[in-house]
């Protein structure tokens, strides 16, 4: 029984100056992770700013202090960093 030439792999080897998955897969992934955290920071700030909760349609005990700067800050660490590195990544897709 002969094995098949290519074989999709998951994790991959890198061998010299070539690999064994296409660059755009890779780019593809990449951009799809950082599109995922300006999405989960783009919630998180709309439930932070207007306090309710988005699974049981209940109004929340409002943030206030250090601590709604806090999570303002973890929120706007989310956002900076997917559009950073979406920005970063279209940018380096075709190099």
């Amino acid at each position: 029984m002969s094995r098949p030439s290519r074989v999709f792999r998951l994790f991959v080897k890198k061998r010299g100056d070539r690999r064994t998955v296409s660059r755009l897969a890779g780019g593809l992934g990449e951009a799809l992770f950082f599109v995922a955290l300006f999405l989960i920071g783009c919630a998180s700030l709309a439930i932070l700013t207007t306090s309710r909760s988005p699974f049981d349609n209940i109004l929340v005990q409002p943030i206030t202090g250090w601590t709604y700067y806090l999570l303002l800050f973890v929120v706007g660490t989310f956002l900076v960093m997917g559009s950073g590195g979406l920005i970063y990544t279209v940018f380096h897709i075709g190099t």
